[in-house]
């Protein structure tokens, strides 16, 4: 998994073999908010097998956002003593574009002091991964 918060750099960083992609690598970036959207526009501009975006830390909702194309979304909200609150409601909506998109969501946690507490809802449960291509 190679995630970034360049997207618009990622073209220019392939090895000159890359192709279509290699197999084994899935190509990500980092959105925290519907203000940086446009980074999944840069992904799908790029070849690449497996592509996802980590909606982390979730600082805002995923507003004006295109999924298609997009494997896997990963959903989670910031931890620590410093963190940013995140609205339950952004996961619920990040899940339900997922869906509609086809879009696997893996949803990792809250925005809690320590990492990996539970929200309590439906979401919890929620790890799905997208195919790989890679061989068995």
């Amino acid at each position: 998994m190679l995630l970034t918060k360049r997207a618009e750099r990622i073209a220019s960083q392939l090895p000159v073999d890359w192709g279509e992609g290699y197999p084994n690598v899935w190509m990500g970036v980092s959105i925290e908010s519907g203000k940086y959207a446009a980074r999944a526009d840069a992904l799908l501009n790029v070849p690449a097998k497996v592509r996802f975006i980590s909606y982390e830390p979730a600082i805002g909702p995923l507003e004006g956002i295109n999924l298609e194309g997009i494997s896997l979304l990963i959903f989670g909200g910031e931890s620590g003593a410093q963190r940013r609150g995140m609205d339950l409601k952004w996961a619920e909506e990040a899940h339900e574009k997922c869906r509609a998109d086809g879009t696997a969501f893996f949803f990792k946690q809250t925005s809690a002091l320590l990492p990996g507490t539970l929200s309590g809802t439906f979401l919890d449960h929620i790890k799905e991964m997208p195919e790989s291509g890679f061989s068995k």
